[in-house]
């Protein structure tokens, strides 16, 4: 599942970005997001 993902990783990247998917993993396993301290 791994090699899979970082395979297409590029790819989806293209259409998800990075802080998008942190975001949603955040939120899926319930963690505090502050994005004043998150990206820089």
């Amino acid at each position: 599942m791994v090699k899979t993902y970082i395979a297409h990783q590029r790819e989806h990247h293209l259409q998800v970005t990075f802080q998008d998917e942190f975001r949603k993993l955040c939120k899926k396993y319930e963690l505090e997001l502050d994005e004043r301290y998150a990206w820089d």
